[in-house]
């Protein structure tokens, strides 16, 4: 099994950075994208932690297939800020995400505690408001799996 962390938008003295940082510690990947947006730098602190890591930089899923095809990635962890908007809907975030997961078969796994709200200012995320939030709703194929909301493979890949 191949992880992948893709963090997004984690700008410098991103509150959630420590919270991600914590959770890598924890639960080792094998690779991580980063996807800051807007040519604004990385929080110094994740790229402290990153330094030993096997770090890729990806802006598109055309940037991020490679990745997940030369790795033989089959998890995917997407991870950083802000929920309601870039996790989502940035170009490898999590409904980008879903439709290449049609044609490649891996997960998408979210822990609330590696993700941070976009409504309220310096909040993190619970697993209520991650199930009550209907951008996860969207989709049937999301289940919540102890700690984590995971995506399960597409039943239309390989057909």
């Amino acid at each position: 099994m191949t992880t992948l962390a893709i963090i997004i938008d984690c700008w410098d003295q991103t509150f959630i950075v420590p919270e991600i940082v914590k959770y890598l510690k924890h639960n080792p990947v094998d690779h991580v994208v980063l996807a800051s947006y807007h040519d604004l730098p990385t929080d110094t602190r994740l790229l402290r932690y990153l330094w030993t890591q096997k770090t890729h930089v990806a802006y598109t899923l055309e940037e991020l297939v490679p990745i997940i095809n030369e790795y033989n990635v089959d998890t995917i962890y997407v991870m950083g800020t802000a929920w309601e908007e870039c996790i989502h809907y940035r170009p490898i975030g999590i409904l980008a995400l879903e439709q290449l997961s049609k044609t490649l078969p891996f997960q998408i796994r979210v822990h609330p505690r590696t993700v941070s709200c976009y409504s309220r200012s310096q909040h993190i995320m619970s697993k209520y408001e991650m199930m009550r939030n209907n951008l996860l709703e969207q989709s049937t194929l999301w289940k919540e799996c102890g700690d984590y909301f995971v995506r399960t493979r597409h039943d239309n890949v390989g057909s």
